[in-house]
């Protein structure tokens, strides 16, 4: 499953997801991992989270992004979460290009049983058709 949360920038998209992902903490059995371009939001996060800075792995493009997600997810057979925060800016990709990247996720979450929950600094008028479905919230 991806739930995506949209909006512009600064308008608490980040906040929404560590209050998302405290709430979570209380119900899940697996792990989960948060991973943000920086190590900023370290102590906001339960000591359960894991804490992955992709800004330390030198990701280029939306392509090695994306393989670091699978990495992410085939070192860890009892991952339940992921968080990413501002998916747009970590993966230097456009709004055109969100689609792409929710429908792999939704795939790599039925194969393996993971959630994703994802924000993006993204607008309801500018995002497709084939996107709507996966928003979960529009601040």
């Amino acid at each position: 499953m991806v739930q995506l949360i949209i909006g512009a920038k600064g308008k608490g998209k980040t906040t929404y997801l560590l209050d998302l992902v405290g709430k979570n903490l209380d119900k899940t059995t697996g792990n989960c991992v948060y991973v943000d371009n920086s190590q900023k939001h370290m102590y906001d996060l339960n000591n359960k989270v894991r804490l992955v800075n992709s800004g330390e792995y030198s990701i280029k493009n939306k392509y090695e992004f994306m393989g670091f997600i699978c990495g992410i997810a085939s070192s860890d057979n009892d991952l339940e979460y992921v968080y990413i925060d501002n998916l747009m800016v970590q993966a230097s990709m456009g709004v055109e290009d969100l689609e792409g990247a929710l429908l792999r996720m939704d795939e790599l979450g039925r194969l393996f049983d993971i959630n994703f929950v994802v924000t993006a600094s993204a607008l309801e008028e500018d995002i497709t058709e084939a996107v709507k479905p996966f928003v979960f919230k529009a601040l």
